[in-house]
């Protein structure tokens, strides 16, 4: 077992919400050198454990929230937590990557990672403190948003401890709720509503060990080689020191990839208006945020401090923030976009999935499948920015039509009906994320074949490359799976270390920091088939859900409606060819099962036997 291992705490904490108890178990070496820990871990875990009879809202569905080896420790840029469940958005595989303090926390305490199974008869929270592990009724916090709930606990404990809980959302299971953590959140997937589902408010967490490390001297040099990379990427120096994201919607309107009226164009006339630098000029972001022993500081704390929306605070809007609630909604109105992530936030929501969902009913109304009548005599026309700020409480609260789209849009479309399913942007039931895909394929790979569903980050992040490297093809499909599929493997790998996907560090890099704190000798190669290894975990659950070839599609918008206007006009994907080439580099059948060669290569060999009784794979 993992006890004393340099980088691991080697627990796991379970509570039994059913039961209100706990129990600390050890877990394997053996999936330490596999999976490594973060997503890795928690997807072999959920793959084991969530099985598909499990529906998202059900006593066998588990929560996983998971630390990896380097968080806790001296390496900058590894405050990561990995949030896993079969998600209530999508009915299959569920992540929602966040940092902030608690994953560091955890590792303290003593445990890499915690495991929420079961149900509660009453609303619970649950403090972790060291070994001691308290159930404690959270009646007076349910219905509190996410900032007043953190506060008023964090009062009644009166000491140092971090946070992660639900807010209103959560409560009311709407499917894309977020668990929000400090001031951060892990939003995709609806995983806040397995939170609220199991009635669990939150968790707090304080620890006061330290973190195992094979060799504090080198972990030391190590740490501060990885710092001096990070600052000396252009990247940093030129425009993530000032900015964080939000000047993205400059830059991919630039390129034409910055949806627009739910993406139905990637140029926004507004984008200027909803930049970092515009909300730098009006003087609202009064400064900079940070994780545990991050110096990059990507939070922006934003502050409208006139006009209607005087009040709002929040830590961003980052891009993800900017283009959903801003340009895909048609909305150029900065102090709007403010208000809105920081009800959002405060509520519990995921913000991509919101501004989608809020981008969707508008196209609806614009298109006369919804009235005035239908929409509680809201105007939703793109642009409306009022409109926008009035929907999001009605969303987290299930209030009139808010109820409907709280189920996200493939529900939503598939209750609507009148031919409302083609302007759903969604991939496996989880929201487009920030760039038209017309403009980049590598992101249109990303989104049809990314475990989770419709995420700009599925198989690794392909913008940087595609967008400013003359020696990769942006439109390009033919060849393009082999620079998508190791993006997925060196992806997963980091959130399994645990490092933040803003560390401009390359693979070989963070296989010096791991072999650094572990002890544990590993290589670039050895950390593509960690990557490799726990894709294919997520594609065998996956799989063994009932996805197939079929779901690997983006919204036919991008097939079939060529891009407007634009640097990218007249482009469409050719989703085919798309799934033709990944299929053959990744070692998947033509229905996306990966074959038993690849799954013995890679030593998941108990994978395929499951699936070959299953009757799913040859």
């Amino acid at each position: 077992m993992l006890t004393s291992t340099p980088g691991y705490a080697g627990r796991l904490l379970r509570l039994d919400m059913s039961k209100l108890r706990s129990r600390a178990e050890p877990w394997s070496k053996e999936w330490a050198g596999l999976f490594l820990g973060g997503r890795g871990l928690a997807s072999r875990l959920l793959y084991k454990e969530v099985s598909p009879e499990d529906k998202p809202f059900s006593e066998g569905n588990k929560l996983y929230l998971m630390s990896g080896p380097i968080c806790g420790t001296a390496m900058p840029l590894a405050a990561q937590m990995a949030v896993v469940s079969k998600s209530p958005a999508t009915g299959i595989y569920g992540l929602a990557m966040v940092g902030g303090h608690f994953s560091p926390e955890l590792k303290k305490a003593g445990y890499d990672g915690i495991v929420v199974e079961g149900r509660s008869e009453q609303p619970t929270y649950v403090v972790v403190d060291d070994d001691k592990v308290e159930f404690r009724d959270a009646g007076k916090y349910w219905g509190m948003p996410t900032d007043r709930t953190q506060e008023f606990m964090l009062r009644e404990l009166g000491g140092y401890y971090k946070t992660a809980c639900i807010g209103p959302a959560g409560e009311n299971l709407v499917r894309f709720a977020a668990v929000t953590v400090g001031r951060r959140t892990a939003s995709r997937c609806g995983l806040g509503s397995v939170m609220g589902w199991k009635r669990l408010k939150a968790i707090a967490v304080r620890g006061r060990g330290e973190v195992e490390v094979a060799d504090r001297g080198k972990v030391e040099r190590v740490a501060e080689k990885a710092k001096k990379i990070v600052d000396d990427a252009p990247i940093t120096r030129n425009y993530f020191k000032e900015f964080g994201t939000s000047n993205d919607a400059i830059k991919c309107n630039k390129h034409g990839v910055l949806p627009t009226r739910n993406f139905q164009t990637g140029v926004f006339e507004g984008a200027l208006d909803i930049s970092g630098e515009a909300m730098k000029a009006k003087g609202y972001i009064k400064g900079k945020t940070g994780c545990y022993n991050c110096h990059l500081e990507c939070g922006r704390l934003t502050v409208v401090d006139k006009g209607p929306y005087a009040g709002a605070v929040t830590e961003g809007p980052d891009y993800d923030t900017l283009f959903s609630l801003g340009s895909n909604c048609g909305n150029s109105n900065v102090e709007s976009v403010i208000a809105a992530d920081m009800l959002c936030d405060t509520l519990g929501l995921d913000t991509i999935s919101t501004g989608v969902v809020v981008s969707f009913a508008m196209e609806c109304f614009e298109r006369g499948i919804w009235s005035l009548k239908d929409t509680d005599g809201i105007d939703l026309r793109f642009g409306n920015h009022e409109a926008i700020v009035k929907l999001i409480p009605m969303i987290a609260y299930r209030q009139g039509i808010g109820d409907m789209l709280a189920e996200g849009v493939k529900m939503a479309a598939g209750h609507l009906g009148k031919g409302a399913q083609r302007y759903a942007m969604h991939v496996k039931g989880l929201e487009i994320g920030g760039y038209d895909p017309r403009g980049s394929s590598g992101i249109g790979f990303s989104m049809a074949l990314g475990s989770r569903g419709g995420c700009h980050h599925g198989q690794g992040y392909l913008i940087p490359q595609e967008l400013t490297l003359a020696s990769v093809d942006r439109y390009a499909v033919k060849g393009k799976g082999v620079l998508v599929k190791e993006n997925g493997e060196e992806r997963r790998a980091c959130d399994s270390a645990v490092a933040c996907k803003f560390a401009r560090y390359g693979i070989g890099d963070l296989a010096e920091m791991l072999s650094a704190v572990t002890g544990e000798t590993y290589g670039s190669d050895e950390l593509h088939v960690i990557g490799e290894r726990v894709n294919n975990v997520e594609r065998a659950y996956n799989v063994r859900e009932g996805i197939r070839r079929r779901d690997d599609y983006l919204p036919k918008r991008f097939l079939e409606e060529p891009m407007p206007d634009g640097p990218a006009k007249g482009r469409i994907i050719d989703n085919e060819s798309l799934l033709e080439d990944f299929y053959a580099v990744a070692g998947w059948d033509s229905q996306g099962v990966p074959t038993r060669r690849k799954l013995e290569a890679i030593g998941l060999s108990d994978l395929y036997r499951e699936l070959a009784a299953l009757g799913i794979a040859e």
